[in-house]
């Protein structure tokens, strides 16, 4: 049996798009394994989801504990025994291999007139980011929004901040916060969309259809790219409408 323990709670968005990275890591080695998903679905996905066919309970004992990064498929089915998963998971290639599998049981309906040429979806992850000063740069938004050449709409967590005060009055757009999934629904909507430094902005991209997305690159932490394999790594590597900037 696989046991998913779903991490990253502090905040909603993150807990949300922390618990879709778990919940497909368990649903991965369930279906290569047919052994039994012990996971309640997260989210708003939970009507979405097709249920899971493997239902072969292994042995109670012999556990295995899983928590790093980088998530070794190959030795974690080959283990005979309980399985639980306590780790993030955020990492690209936890996922790469199994996309098309993902993509179909995460897919939901897009709001249709969303996706034109015109319009571009800017996330701006402020929050605890903003309070601990490790959100992006503004000078991040502005050359990436500049470079579309499209009209911007702004979603993110704080819209009574200053920082988005001060960014929607350069470019006199709409800023949206509604509910967690309705945002997120709505940037997977968009043809062109910028991405901030955030689990949630990635996952609601990389569902999308959108043929443009601008994927920040930044030195401050959880995001930095080091070389410990300890920050967060979801660098597309084999979609070239992933642009890093």
């Amino acid at each position: 049996m696989i046991h998913t323990h779903y991490r990253g709670q502090s905040d909603v968005c993150s807990g949300f798009a922390n618990h879709l990275g778990q919940y497909a890591v368990g649903r991965i080695i369930s279906k290569k394994t047919g052994y039994f998903l012990n996971s309640r679905k997260p989210g708003q996905f939970q009507d979405l989801i097709a249920s899971e066919e493997n239902n072969v309970i292994v042995k109670d004992g012999n556990p295995l504990i899983v928590d790093k990064t980088i998530v070794d498929y190959d030795r974690i089915c080959n283990h005979d025994g309980q399985i639980y998963l306590h780790g993030f998971f955020q990492d690209y290639e936890n996922f790469r291999p199994y996309k098309d599998y993902i993509k179909k049981f995460y897919h939901f309906p897009k709001v249709k007139e969303l996706y034109n040429d015109e319009l571009i979806a800017v996330h701006v992850r402020l929050g605890e980011y903003y309070r601990d000063n490790i959100n992006l740069p503004m000078y991040y938004y502005s050359e990436v929004i500049r470079e579309s050449n499209k009209i911007p709409v702004i979603y993110t967590d704080s819209p009574n901040s200053d920082y988005i005060k001060e960014l929607s009055g350069i470019f006199r757009c709409q800023v949206k916060s509604n509910s967690e999934w309705q945002d997120f629904v709505e940037i997977s909507s968009y043809k062109t969309i910028a991405m901030s430094q955030s689990s949630y902005s990635w996952w609601s991209a990389w569902l999308s259809d959108a043929t443009t997305v601008y994927y920040p690159h930044t030195s401050k932490k959880y995001w930095q790219h080091r070389n410990d394999g300890d920050d967060i790594n979801f660098v597309v590597t084999d979609e070239n409408r992933f642009i890093l900037v």
